[in-house]
């Protein structure tokens, strides 16, 4: 995902809620006046717990309670005068609403939160209500906002000297640069994050940008950078566990890395992260990559003039292809995998495929 934001809250699935903007209860205000020193004291420890519980059902998925608990919560805070807290609700609920894909109600909080924050000087509460605005504004197609409120939150993650946040809203201005074309100062952009992710040691973060850097490249033509930052997001990707979801990852950045090669006509290259790919897919079980990918290696080869790989991988697509039961696919492999060996006179590797194809025998 392009987007990066603060690691406070899991990425929940998209779900309706009931969107009504937060307001305290006459009666909580009034009763407020009237609280002892003890009773204040007690109200606020459970509006903390109920900010806790509600972020906590919010990371759970139970989107429903988490909105009524974190309304409580709110509302005790409020009645309380205790404007810290309510910033902080506000900003759950810009997140809540932001990862729903609610970019409106999302921006409505996130203002409430940035203003609360102006108000009580809280300039690590303002940065993050920013970065909600300028990303939310994004998404709603109003660069000029979300380039304005995303070089705030940079401007004062800076202030503030807070790493995390600056690195983060480095990429996310870098992500509206690109959208308004400008591919170069995106890439600048996204060199300074990286720069920070690497001296955070953030491996996260880092494999996120190169991705961003390395299609900001691409974009602009800039093909050895791209292959630059793609094998750099390769051997980050390669450190990790070999689950299923970093074999994609992997991948993703190799048709990159072979796509780019190819451009450049730089073959050998190119088959080294073919060989890579071939292995990634063997393991996953990929039947059509498989087959895919051999082609690829052997019209590689031919390039090479080197024929004998050629036909090695050639046979070893024919031989997929069999297996998947490809009958259309077959014939045309095959008649390639003919002429080559035809070309090469290796007749012996025919031989076993006459029968499949009703060949007369050499």
């Amino acid at each position: 995902m392009d987007t990066s934001f603060p690691p406070l809250y899991a990425a929940p699935s998209s779900l309706p809620l009931e969107q009504a903007t937060l307001v305290p209860a006459v009666e909580t205000v009034a009763a407020s006046r009237k609280l002892t020193p003890e009773q204040h004291k007690c109200l606020l420890a459970e509006a903390h717990q109920w900010l806790k519980q509600g972020i906590a059902q919010y990371r759970q998925g139970q989107y429903t309670p988490a909105l009524a608990i974190l309304q409580q919560s709110f509302q005790a805070y409020h009645s309380l005068s205790h404007h810290s807290g309510e910033g902080k609700v506000l900003l759950t609920l810009a997140s809540l609403y932001y990862q729903l894909a609610d970019y409106l109600w999302s921006v409505d909080y996130a203002r409430q939160s940035l203003n609360i924050a102006y108000r009580i000087g809280d300039r690590h509460l303002a940065q993050q209500a920013l970065s909600y605005l300028g990303n939310s504004y994004r998404h709603l197609g109003d660069l000029k906002k979300a380039l304005d409120h995303m070089t705030q939150s940079l401007m004062m993650a800076r202030e503030v000297g807070d790493a995390p946040a600056e690195m983060r809203s480095l990429n996310n201005l870098a992500i509206i640069h690109r959208m308004q074309g400008d591919h170069a100062q995106a890439a600048s952009l996204y060199e300074a994050s990286l720069a920070l992710a690497q001296r955070l040691k953030d491996m996260a973060t880092q494999e996120q940008v190169l991705r961003n850097l390395g299609n900001a490249h691409q974009a602009m033509g800039n093909l050895y950078r791209a292959i630059d930052d793609y094998d750099q997001l390769l051997q980050l990707a390669c450190s990790r566990a070999n689950a299923a979801s970093d074999l994609r990852l992997r991948l993703w950045v190799l048709r990159n890395l072979i796509s780019a090669c190819q451009t450049l006509g730089d073959h050998p290259r190119t088959i080294g992260y073919l060989q890579q790919r071939l292995a990634i897919v063997r393991r996953l079980g990929d039947a059509r990559t498989e087959e895919q990918t051999l082609d690829a290696l052997a019209s590689s080869y031919r390039a090479m003039s080197d024929s004998i790989r050629a036909l090695d991988h050639l046979e070893q697509r024919l031989q997929v292809l069999i297996q998947m039961k490809d009958i259309s696919l077959q014939r045309q492999v095959f008649e390639t995998f003919r002429q080559v060996c035809l070309m090469a006179g290796a007749f012996k590797r025919l031989e076993p495929y006459q029968r499949i194809f009703s060949e007369p025998a050499l």
